[in-house]
């Protein structure tokens, strides 16, 4: 805005040299002052009275209908109406002027401002980074965590099922061993009966030995 300023008052002294020059003009020869009293945008230029009274001008503003001023002739009137557009002008730039004397009036309050926010932001983005930096090595870890105990997991599959399968082996010669004891019982059985009656024949062929013996006495 304050770079927009110097051009704004050359361009408004341009003008009212040319409305001056215009007006000039127009004292100095004839004009079409109808087609200039046209030209104007922002006013219309209307004869009132009549009859008795002498036809006055009246410069009236287009938007708020509010009159502007009075002339005794049309030349009067419209160069009192490019007065009047120069005045409005010229009010115009020293409005926006004002406006950019209170903006670079500003400025460094605002730059002091901009850097305590640019401050700020430098530092919260700083920690956001640090966070982020957290947060990624949290789930690197995390990560990895979750790697080696699937692979525990899976080793501990690989361990049950190893197991089961000798639990079945285990099983399978537990019941062979069962049924080798169950067959070793039954000889051991059959070897009692066998020792009872071979010690029933010892008995008997000890008693024959005996009658035997006292026949030969």
């Amino acid at each position: 805005m304050a770079r927009l300023g110097k051009p704004l008052a050359v361009a408004a002294f341009v003008l009212c040299v040319l409305f001056c020059g215009f007006a000039a003009a127009i004292s100095a020869g004839g004009q079409n002052w109808d087609a200039r009293a046209a030209e104007l945008d922002e006013f219309s230029i209307t004869p009132v009275g009549g009859g008795d009274q002498p036809i006055r001008y009246q410069v009236t503003d287009r938007v708020t209908t509010e009159t502007v001023t009075t002339a005794d002739s049309l030349p009067a009137a419209v160069v009192a109406a490019y007065r009047e557009k120069t005045t409005r002008t010229q009010a115009e730039r020293q409005a926006l002027q004002d406006r950019v004397d209170r903006m670079e009036a500003e400025v460094p309050r605002r730059t002091q401002l901009n850097k305590a926010d640019l401050i700020a932001m430098d530092a919260r983005i700083a920690a956001q980074q640090a966070e982020y930096e957290e947060l990624t090595r949290e789930v690197e870890e995390l990560t990895a965590e979750g790697a080696r105990l699937a692979a525990q997991a899976e080793q501990l599959r690989s361990e049950a099922a190893t197991r089961a399968e000798d639990a079945d082996r285990l099983d399978a010669e537990l019941d062979a061993i069962r049924t080798d004891a169950y067959r070793i019982d039954e000889q051991i059985e059959a070897l009692k009966d066998r020792l009872v009656r071979l010690e029933g024949a010892l008995a008997r062929a000890e008693r024959r030995r005996q009658q035997l013996t006292e026949r030969l006495e």
